[in-house]
């Protein structure tokens, strides 16, 4: 039997939900989902609340940061090259004109 337990942390002045799955197995795991703004921790059944708690803590807060960029738009306006030692931007592709593109 599984046993499931609810938590909530804070991390930037922001409350997120944690559910920790006590299972049969060796090692910690820790999902984030970006779109829920929650947290999955999969945890042995002989492991301590305190290293659990430990473990989300110290992980959480970069899986946070990583959703958010994963998620913000990423603005590319052009790409940047080196021509004889100095740096310049050249438009992408799609900045463009449609005439252009086709030919």
């Amino acid at each position: 039997m599984m046993k499931k337990e609810l938590w909530q942390i804070q991390i930037d002045a922001e409350t997120y939900s944690v559910t920790v799955n006590y299972r049969k197995r060796r090692s910690m795991g820790l999902r984030y989902n970006p779109e829920s703004k929650d947290f999955t921790c999969n945890v042995p059944v002989y492991i301590k609340k305190d290293e659990i708690f430990d473990f989300v803590k110290k992980n959480a807060k970069k899986l946070v940061e990583r959703g958010k960029a994963r998620i913000a738009p990423n603005p590319v306006e052009g790409d940047f090259v080196y021509l004889f030692g100095e740096k310049c931007e050249i438009p992408s592709f799609s900045a463009w004109k449609e005439e252009k593109r086709e030919a």
